[in-house]
């Protein structure tokens, strides 16, 4: 008897699905603990603004029982102010993953392929298998993204090419340099989705290239951001991309109704006024990430420079082992299997004490 899996389309059963970080709830139901601490997802651990945890407060109870906002307006009116745009080059998402996804349907087929770099976010792979499209990898630079290789890796078939920058895992990013040359060999029907989740921390670099300023010039390019990662609301799943009018009513035909929560709206566009709290959250995690280092380069183990807020660290052994001991003594981190990079974890920045049992943690387990 024919199942319902067999009439499956022929490359959903082979699908891997992405492999969040460990949640908190799981390890405490685990390990019956009640204190943990997660460095494994790359959240903010200051948290929301304040501003937006007001919002939440005042408004969560008043407009539970309606449906949201479908539209997204308020939001997209403040989002058009922070970024300098039309509120119509803007399309909403719970979460950015959720944006590849409108990207994937509605351009790629199984007949068609996309483009990435080794190393780069799995997410994108993920969205366009989904549909049985082929995965072009192009190889890295290091651990970056190799810009020049990427545009080698475009043939005829290809629909889309995903940037990080910065990338995760790695923390690398790429300059104006690079992406103006990859901008200016890019064919015009080939789709570039930049995306810039890490964007708060690496903006103020000189010599970084804000993609929503080629938009104007380049009309076959889509930047997506998140609120998951400096603005502390990933528990709120809220993303958006930046594109010109015709691309976002192209990729708006794929998004159903009310994709997005009220509370979440109202709480995002409350945290773009909060640039203090922006700043404080850049600010600590720079004295994160330094503490990470002097320590990674105390105990000899080797790490990659991050622009993001998150290090990745070569423990020069298999992680399983080190990935285990770390959550029987309540720390969550994110080993790096999935990128077939066996020996390094990526360790999100937390705060000054969160660091500190890390390092003493990881440092006892390592012998160092």
């Amino acid at each position: 008897m024919t199942s319902i899996s067999d009439r499956a389309m022929p490359w959903a059963n082979s699908l891997v699905p992405y492999q969040p970080g460990k949640p908190i709830a799981e390890l405490q139901r685990e390990q019956n603990i009640d204190k943990v601490v997660k460095l494994a997802s790359n959240e903010n651990p200051l948290g929301p603004s304040p501003l937006a945890l007001a919002k939440l407060n005042k408004n969560f109870l008043e407009t539970m029982h309606f449906y949201p906002d479908g539209s997204g307006y308020e939001l997209k009116e403040a989002l058009a102010n922070y970024h300098g745009r039309d509120k119509n080059e803007f399309i909403l998402g719970n979460g950015s993953d959720q944006i590849f996804g409108f990207v994937i349907k509605a351009l790629v087929s199984s007949t068609d392929n996309i483009v990435v770099s080794e190393y780069g976010f799995a997410a994108y792979a993920i969205a366009a298998k989904s549909v049985g499209a082929n995965i072009k990898i192009a190889k890295a630079n290091g651990w970056g993204h190799d810009l020049d290789q990427m545009l080698k890796e475009i043939d005829g078939d290809t629909k889309v090419v995903f940037i990080a920058n910065p990338n995760n895992p790695t923390g690398t990013w790429n300059t104006q340099a690079e992406f103006d040359r990859f901008m200016t060999n890019v064919p015009e029907d080939v789709l570039v989705v930049v995306d810039q989740a890490y964007f708060e921390y690496v903006k103020d670099e000189p010599d970084y290239p804000n993609a929503v300023e080629y938009i104007s010039e380049h009309k076959n390019l889509m930047v997506t951001f998140t609120y998951s990662k400096a603005f502390g609301l990933a528990g709120l799943r809220i993303g958006y991309g930046v594109a010109n009018a015709n691309l976002i009513s192209l990729f708006d035909r794929f998004r159903l109704p009310f994709n997005i929560n009220q509370p979440a709206m109202q709480a995002a566009a409350a945290a773009l006024e909060d640039v203090d709290h922006i700043k404080n959250s850049i600010t600590i995690n720079q004295q994160g990430k330094n503490q990470l280092y002097n320590a990674f380069t105390e105990i000899g183990l080797e790490y990659i420079p991050s622009m993001g807020n998150f290090v990745m660290v070569n423990i020069a052994s298999d992680t399983g082992p080190i990935y285990e001991a770390l959550q029987n003594k309540g720390i969550i981190v994110r080993p790096l299997k999935p990128y077939g990079i066996d020996t390094w974890l990526r360790i999100s920045v937390g705060l000054k004490e969160q660091n500190s049992l890390l390092i003493k943690e990881l440092s006892v387990l390592l012998g160092k």
